[in-house]
Formats: C-alpha cells, sequence, structure tokens
C-alpha cells in the first residue's frame, strides 16, 4: 500500500512545475531543437482513454497489472488497476485539489489533499496541466534564453539544461513529433534525481505521444516505474465512477 501511495506521490513530484532559474553552465555545445518546438501543447480534447500495463520495481520487489486510464481535460484523471487475473486492485481519481485510492483487497479508501503531498515530496508547486504533460509527453517547464543547449558526454543526446537554487534540470529532446524524449532532475543538495524517459510512440487521429513512460527515482535507494501504453483514443463522453463503494473504511 504504501509503495502505491508513493508512487501516486511521486506523480505530483514529477510534474513539479518550476520556475526558471539562472544557468550557471557557460559552454552550450550543441544546438537542439528550438524552444518553440520544444514547448508544445497538450492535444484539444474532451475525454481521453488509455490502455496498458504498468510495472513497480525497488530493491525488494518488483510488481505488475494492467492500466486503464481516463482524463477528464483540466479536470480529473480517473485509473484503475487491475492484478493479471483481471480483477481490480487499486482504483484512484485526481482532481485539481485532491487524490483518492480505493484499495479493493483491504475495502479500505484513502484521500489526500494534493497540497499536502505536495508540501510533503514536490520541489515546487504544481498544477493539474502539468499532470497531462507529463503523460502526454508535452514539456514540464518552459524553455528560454536560460536553457542552455548542450550534448550527453556519455550518448551524444541533446539537451538543454538549467539551474536554480533548488533543481538541476537537464531536458532531453526529441523528433517534431515526441519534441522531448526525457528529463533528468536533481536537486542541488544531491539528496534526490529523477530520470524520465519517453521511449516509442503511439498515435490516434493525427496525435502521437509516448507509449512508454518509464520513471526512476533515486533517494538514494532506487525506485522505478513504468508506463506501456497499448491503446489510446479520444473519446466524446464517459459516465465514471467516483464515489466511494459502500461499506468501506477510511484509511490513515
Amino acid at each position: 500500500m504504501n509503495k502505491f501511495l508513493l508512487w501516486l506521490s511521486l506523480m505530483v513530484f514529477l510534474a513539479a512545475s518550476c520556475k526558471t532559474g539562472k544557468h550557471l553552465n557557460k559552454n552550450p555545445v550543441y544546438s537542439p531543437v528550438s524552444s518553440n518546438e520544444i514547448n508544445t501543447p497538450v492535444p484539444d480534447y474532451r475525454w481521453f482513454q488509455a490502455k496498458g500495463k504498468v510495472s513497480f520495481k525497488n530493491q525488494e520487489n518488483q510488481q505488475e497489472a494492467s492500466l486503464v486510464l481516463v482524463i477528464r481535460h483540466d479536470s480529473l484523471i480517473w485509473g484503475s488497476i487491475n492484478a493479471v487475473m483481471g480483477f481490480e486492485i487499486f482504483r484512484f481519481y485526481i482532481t485539481r485539489d485532491s487524490m483518492y485510492l480505493i484499495d479493493r483487497p483491504s475495502k479500505k479508501y484513502y484521500e489526500f489533499s494534493i497540497h499536502d503531498i505536495m508540501m510533503k515530496y514536490a520541489w515546487k508547486e504544481a498544477g493539474f496541466d502539468d499532470f497531462e504533460k507529463l503523460i502526454f509527453g508535452s514539456c514540464l517547464f518552459k524553455p528560454d534564453e536560460h536553457y542552455l543547449p548542450f550534448k550527453d558526454e556519455t550518448t551524444g543526446a541533446p539537451y538543454l539544461h538549467n539551474q536554480d537554487n533548488i533543481l538541476d534540470k537537464k531536458i532531453y529532446t526529441g523528433n517534431k513529433k515526441l519534441p522531448v524524449s526525457g528529463y533528468i532532475l536533481t536537486r542541488m543538495d544531491n539528496s534526490q534525481r529523477i530520470h524520465i524517459n519517453y521511449k516509442d510512440e503511439i498515435s490516434t487521429q493525427k496525435f502521437s505521444m509516448p507509449a512508454i513512460v518509464d520513471l526512476k527515482y533515486f533517494t538514494p535507494q532506487e525506485f522505478s516505474l513504468n508506463l506501456t501504453f497499448t491503446s489510446i483514443r479520444f473519446i466524446q463522453l464517459l459516465n465514471l465512477n467516483t464515489t466511494i463503494p459502500p461499506g468501506y473504511e477510511k484509511g490513515n
């Protein structure tokens, strides 16, 4: 339970929207795609549905499950996580100010304030739009003249780099369809580091997004979360159950 709650909280943590700070490196060596190409907006839609798999791994164990994810633009993220046998394990939904988790095996539900989660896990305040950006592969930040272009010393991959007094940000650039290929976000005190990698491509109605979202979180222990989408579609209307099942107790 605690591990699953941690990863839901990390979705807020990862989507933290950081303000631009002064860049400390002065010798850019590579010019990748432009800032305008990086700053791609999320698609214009009412409802979005994705299906796929989710896996979690740490030093102790690894868990896999199927995932159904539904987003109502600007107001709701709803998810259902199911075991390999097909029955639902967890259901969660995120509104603009709250997060809810329904634990099917224990018949309990949990309610969290987005503000309280961010105070505990996030480096900067995040908005609901940042959740959408993380899922759709849109840039979490707004690169400007303070983001300087470099090449990765190991892989040669191009990235934009910026630092402020809290966070070191590397935005790895991709192509025209998927302008962002990933991030490396490191706290300036080196206490935490996050790697986000977008892989492959999945498309619908002339819209493309990453098929795989791979996240690694170092604290310094390593946790990893992988989202693999096998189908996506935009829909006009969908009725979702966001009620607490009868007889479920509120967990602490």
